[in-house]
């Protein structure tokens, strides 16, 4: 302690002033006690003291205050008592003084470590610090009080390191969790087994918080997350909560500390208290394997109110799962403050035998809209596929949402929110097979322009070269749903062929209900050889029925046929032009056309992107410069 006025001595080994000489200075009075530096650790140089603090007045008539003294516990000593930062037994303060303990150091059940006491005086603004692993081993004996006196202003109990283990906490204003290099992802900072002391929402502070975040944030997405606080018996109270008070934003990640629970009330009772690190945005995350039943996975979150957008999830060759098994590209669970969930991609690749609920994007509070589901090879007749979802009965969790399909043999128990599906084709997409089968499902409505198919240009030169005349694609097959806005069928041209979605529905005005499979079919209208082997009512070797001219087709006959037309537009638009029927040696028909139409006029441009449909009446069908040889 250092000297005060004239009438203090200077002792550096001392730290008592009163009844009982503790040192080689005589009895002094009227003057503050500080500076002290104690460290006790049960060593020869630093053994346990009779009256073990920083600083002390044990006079009972002494005025001084007791300010500015540091105890330190350390090397696993056990106390007999109590210990103090600061004490005095007379009428002054004991204030701004520490205690600091590491090392396993406690004190026994029944006793207590105090930042400052005083018999006559206030107790305020001191410090308990708790420097990793005290008291552990689940004993629970330590405990801690900012003062004895019930006024806590400006006390504090300051958390360092992992581990810490206290029976009580009591007379504090603030705690204080340091964030420093010792503490890791899935730490616990402090267990409690009770915690008299009632804290505001904003006394329970972390320091170093943004420093820890840029160490130990993941760029490839996903949370952080410290227990701060755990209760080990009973529950802290915490008055106001308000977790967005506390939020900050780095980067692509939220941080700030939250309660276990989605409670909302002004005075809680909580059990833990979390520090976390969420990556809400741009997260990329591959999952392979087998996953465990009950698994919770996700690419972005926030647990703090930050809109959850742009994150992607892949599982590629994932496995498993089971009962409450979730899976999601993007996922907010939080309570407040920016709620939805947006415009994230969930791309399941090689998936097999996965028993789970898969998630575009999710939503505790909010919205979930414009979200993705890639299917690349998915067979999981368990698994459930939502576009959005949300605990909340009034959320938007389907506007926007896509499930996009882009190979054959994909397999899902369900589908549900989804406010379009897109089919793109590419190489290995076979004609005759089926993209994507659903086994049951709540009713699902489209609006008919929502079922959208993507690269038939690429997979029609693909049947070009395999020179497959009929192309034929299952896109849907599965639980009934409902096409609304239905004004007529899907119609495309693109290069040799035309294509249509044929649907098995029943159609009433302009809703078709009742569609249990989505059909692509293919015609080549033009450019197409056949040489037939075997016998058919009609055969023929270019055919348009959605009113293409049908041109520069060859059908050679070298059989007895019926009917046969090299060029045959079967529609009610569409003319045949410049085909060739070729009869040869044993060949022989009863009806046989080179050109063959039941088309009245020509359509505008069969090849536009937004109307193919429209006719011009101006222009009549014909069936012209056609050869028969």
């Amino acid at each position: 302690m250092e000297k005060q006025t004239a009438a203090v001595a200077f002792c550096s080994t001392c730290f008592v002033r009163g009844g009982a000489l503790f040192s080689d200075f005589q009895y002094v009075y009227a003057a503050d006690v500080t500076g002290g530096d104690v460290l006790i650790d049960g060593t020869m140089a630093h053994p346990i003291l009779t009256l073990p603090a920083g600083g002390a007045i044990t006079n009972a008539s002494d005025h001084g205050n007791v300010t500015g003294n540091k105890l330190t516990l350390d090397g696993g000593v056990v106390l007999p008592g109590n210990a103090y930062g600061g004490y005095t037994a007379g009428t002054g303060n004991a204030t701004q003084n520490e205690v600091v303990i590491k090392g396993n150091a406690h004190t026994p059940f029944g006793s207590a470590v105090y930042g400052g006491y005083s018999v006559g005086g206030s107790t305020t603004h001191n410090t308990v610090t708790l420097v990793g692993a005290s008291d552990s081993g689940n004993t629970y004996n330590l405990s801690l009080s900012g003062g004895n006196k019930t006024d806590a202003t400006g006390n504090v109990l300051q958390i360092k390191g992992t581990d810490n283990r206290t029976r009580s906490v009591y007379n504090f204003e603030k705690i204080k969790f340091v964030l420093e290099n010792d503490v890791h992802h899935g730490d616990a900072m402090h267990y409690s087994r009770y915690t008299d002391s009632a804290f505001e929402w904003n006394n329970i502070l972390t320091d170093k918080a943004l420093d820890w975040v840029k160490a130990n944030a993941s760029p490839n997405g996903g949370s952080k997350r410290i227990t701060l606080y755990s209760q080990a018996g009973y529950n802290m109270t915490v008055n106001n909560y308000d977790a967005l008070s506390s939020k900050g934003i780095w980067d692509d990640f939220e941080y700030g500390k939250r309660i276990e629970n989605t409670l909302t009330a002004p005075t809680l009772s909580v059990g833990k208290i979390y520090f976390e690190a969420n990556q809400f945005q741009n997260a990329r995350i591959t999952k392979i394997g087998v996953l465990a039943a009950g698994s919770r996975i996700y690419a972005g979150t926030s647990t703090l109110g930050t809109t959850v957008q742009h994150n992607t999830l892949t599982l590629d060759g994932v496995s498993g799962g089971g009962y409450n098994t979730n899976i999601f590209a993007g996922y907010n669970p939080s309570d407040g403050g920016n709620t939805d969930t947006k415009n994230n991609t969930l791309i399941l690749k090689d998936v097999t035998a996965l028993s789970a609920d898969l998630y575009g994007g999710y939503s505790a509070k909010g919205n979930a809209v414009n979200n993705t589901v890639i299917l690349k090879n998915f067979n999981a007749g368990n698994a459930a596929l939502f576009g959005g979802g949300s605990d909340n009965a009034g959320a938007q969790v389907r506007n926007g949402n896509i499930l996009q399909v882009t190979t054959s043999g994909n397999v899902t128990h369900s589908i549900h929110n989804f406010e379009s599906m897109e089919f793109v084709l590419g190489p290995g997409i076979v004609s005759g097979t089926t993209m994507l089968t659903a086994g049951t499902s709540t009713p699902q409505t489209f609006d008919r322009n929502k079922i959208k198919i993507k690269n038939l240009s690429s997979w029609a030169q693909e049947m070009i070269d395999h020179n497959v005349n009929a192309p034929t694609l299952r896109l849907y097959y599965g639980a009934a749903i409902t096409l609304n806005n239905y004004t007529q069928s899907f119609f495309k041209t693109v290069r040799d062929y035309e294509f249509g979605i044929r649907e098995n529905g029943t159609l009433s005005g302009n809703i078709m209900t009742g569609v249990t499979e989505l059909t692509l079919s293919g015609n080549r209208f033009q450019n197409a050889t056949e040489t037939p082997t075997t016998w058919a009512a009609d055969v023929h070797a270019g055919i348009s029925t959605y009113g293409n001219t049908t041109n520069h087709n060859e059908l050679n006959i070298s059989m007895a046929l019926t009917n046969v037309r090299a060029g045959y537009t079967k529609a009610w638009n569409g003319g045949s032009e410049d085909n060739t029927l070729n009869l040869l040696s044993g060949g022989s028909v009863t009806n046989g056309y080179a050109g063959y139409t039941t088309g009245v006029h020509l359509l505008v441009n069969p090849e536009d992107e937004d109307h193919p449909e429209l006719v011009d009446t101006t222009k009549n069908a014909d069936a012209k410069n056609n050869t028969v040889n």
